[in-house]
């Protein structure tokens, strides 16, 4: 979704009680993050804890916006994945250095 595009979905939504500036902070977090979503909730945590007080619960700020955490599986395939490699790799069947799990899964363009 562009910028624009949000902006008027959430016009839409709030109609008249709308004011930009009120959301050009939150806007930009999340423009900034560039598609990343684990960074786009993080920079929305940070501002969601800027507008509850000290006093407010944490446990409530948690509830709001959860810190990631792996699904299971995730971790299992993962760790599977490595797993093969290191066998290929006791096997002869990959010779060099071995690459990582983020250059698997994100192989450089040529």
């Amino acid at each position: 979704m562009t910028l624009p595009q949000a902006e008027e979905h959430l016009k839409a939504y709030l109609r008249n009680k709308y004011v930009e500036l009120e959301w050009r902070e939150s806007f930009k977090a999340v423009m900034d993050a560039e598609n990343d979503a684990l960074h786009a909730l993080e920079a929305i945590k940070q501002l969601t804890n800027k507008l509850f007080k000290p006093q407010s619960n944490p446990v409530t700020l948690n509830i709001l916006l959860p810190s990631h955490v792996p699904p299971c599986q995730l971790v299992a395939l993962e760790k599977d994945q490595v797993d093969t490699v290191l066998e290929l790799k006791k096997r002869n069947r990959v010779v060099g250095t071995l690459l990582t799990l983020e250059e698997m899964l994100n192989p450089v363009q040529e």
